[in-house]
């Protein structure tokens, strides 16, 4: 029955220092036989080892300086930073990968196009979640390693956080309203226009069509995911109408919404058969310019559209994720 006992002993205190065993393996023994009556029976003996517990909880319990990868005094800290640093490097990854795969997709079909885009996509975010969080971790792995302290009284006023704001993390019914309004009868009347005009959206010479604007072949692959883009903004308006709060469900959503219409807004644009060629031609006769001077000019001006649009989305995301981070903060606080 007793070796029990010293199986039990031997267990928590292999797993200390050895100057600190004996010492620790008279203070145990001493307390369990004091838990238990003479002669004990294994099952009273079973009792009391398991009401005090796993031998690798007392042997934790008996370190003086117990090991961590990140100790409690830094954690908050800790995850504090990594949702601040997964905040921003997800969000530009997100967006930049996206652009970047646009510019490089190079697919006869819109599908495989945005096959290859929302793969890279994923895979480059999946890789800087991972980045970051190996590089946060090991920054506050050496912090901790190197014993850089905070001392009790080494802190100032001025160095308090200022006292949260709850109402910023609503979310305006009013605002949301406006924005889904304008939304559908932007995404209605875009999807008629693709639909039913775009062989009438042309250059016109004494009421003649002379040639249409837009490449019809290349517009008609994309109705079907302008669509889905804008059922997919309805439903993240839905969401934070219902919600009314900025909540990672509500975030996740709008992220969602606006990668998928950004992605595919900048696909549309940066198709290269999107001006019809004899758009082009036509323009360049009139400017007396060539047809690739034309193209260049049309190019660069996608260009611009490009990168507003890329750091308008960036700049968008980052403020909705510190928004929706702030409550947690506002608890604790409270």
């Amino acid at each position: 029955m007793k070796k029990f006992i010293e199986r039990y002993i031997f267990d928590v205190t292999r797993r200390l220092p050895k100057e600190n065993q004996e010492e620790v393996k008279a203070e145990l023994s001493a307390n369990i036989y004091d838990m238990l009556p003479e002669n004990p029976s294994e099952e009273e003996i079973s009792k009391v080892l398991h009401e005090l517990g796993h031998p690798r909880e007392i042997a934790n319990n008996y370190k003086e300086q117990k090991r961590y990868l990140i100790s409690p005094l830094y954690f908050e800290d800790y995850i504090r930073v990594l949702k601040i640093v997964f905040i921003i490097a997800g969000v530009i990854s997100l967006v930049v990968t996206s652009i970047d795969s646009i510019i490089d997709a190079n697919h006869e079909s819109v599908f495989e196009a945005i096959g290859y885009v929302v793969g890279r996509t994923i895979g480059e975010f999946i890789s800087t979640i991972i980045s970051m969080f190996a590089i946060v971790t090991v920054i506050f792995w050496l912090i901790e390693k190197n014993s850089i302290d905070i001392k009790p009284n080494e802190w100032k006023l001025k160095d308090l956080p200022d006292l949260p704001e709850p109402k910023k993390t609503n979310i305006s019914k009013t605002n949301t309203m406006v924005s889904l309004i304008f939304h559908v009868i932007f995404s209605v009347i875009f999807i008629i226009v693709l639909l039913r005009y775009i062989p009438v959206i042309a250059w016109y010479e004494n009421g003649t069509l002379i040639t249409p604007l837009l490449n019809e072949n290349v517009t008609d692959q994309f109705i079907i995911f302008f669509m889905i883009s804008a059922v997919v903004g309805l439903i993240s308006h839905l969401v934070q109408l219902y919600v009314g709060q900025w909540q990672v469900k509500v975030a996740i959503c709008y992220t969602a919404s606006a990668i998928i219409s950004l992605m595919i807004g900048l696909l549309f644009i940066n198709h290269p058969d999107l001006i019809s060629s004899g758009f082009v031609t036509k323009l360049a006769s009139v400017m007396d310019q060539s047809t690739t001077y034309i193209s260049n000019g049309i190019r660069n001006i996608v260009i611009v559209v490009t990168v507003i649009a890329v750091i308008g989305t960036i700049i968008d995301l980052i403020s909705i994720w510190l928004k929706t981070m702030k409550p947690k903060d506002d608890k604790k606080t409270a």
